[in-house]
């Protein structure tokens, strides 16, 4: 992997990262008898980004994320190959007293081959999928007084809006697939 950070102007700052994964994964497989082999996976991960504070009570950023997987077809864990494009642009409002209000709305397109659910893993059971949409997230936040915390109150998905996504990590997914409220206090004690 390599990257680069750079501050452009006193209020604007911007970066690149690249990184490409070549993997031999072990794989045990169950049957009759327990087998052990290895299956070859390769990711590419690219991300650039740029954060603007145009007065010291705003800021804007946007980003761009690229993801390629491509995996062997004796192990697929689902997905075959596939990729992902983000288009992730907010804009952040921090007042001195201590509120501040954030919105982000974030442009998806993914294509791929995928195995269907609820059928066997066998080539067959394999199709391409795309599709292409837009989430948008919001929340408030009140900084406690000398900054012992804060409380934020949000939602993800505000337009509750429906789509087909093949999230790399389903025990901490990146999007929700509905719209969600949420309440967090974080303490600095």
């Amino acid at each position: 992997g390599i990257g680069v950070d750079q501050k452009f102007l006193p209020t604007l700052f911007g970066g690149l990262s690249l990184s490409y994964r070549d993997m031999s994964v072990p794989v045990t497989a169950a049957g009759p008898t327990l087998s052990d082999f290895r299956v070859d996976w390769t990711e590419t991960l690219g991300r650039a980004y740029m954060y603007w504070a145009p007065h010291k009570w705003f800021g804007l950023n946007a980003e761009y994320q690229y993801e390629k997987i491509d995996r062997d077809m004796e192990f697929t864990a689902s997905v075959k190959d596939m990729t992902t494009h983000r288009l992730p642009l907010g804009a952040s409002f921090y007042h001195p007293s201590g509120f501040s209000a954030m919105v982000k709305t974030t442009y998806f397109n993914q294509k791929g081959t995928f195995l269907l659910p609820g059928v066997p893993d066998s080539p067959e059971n394999y199709v391409n999928g795309s599709d292409t949409f837009w989430l948008c997230d919001a929340s408030i936040s009140y900084r406690l007084p000398e900054r012992y915390g804060m409380i934020i109150v949000g939602v993800k998905n505000l337009f509750d809006q429906s789509f087909k996504y093949y999230d790399t990590n389903p025990f901490n997914p990146a999007i929700q697939l509905d719209r969600m409220f949420f309440a967090k206090i974080n303490l600095s004690i």
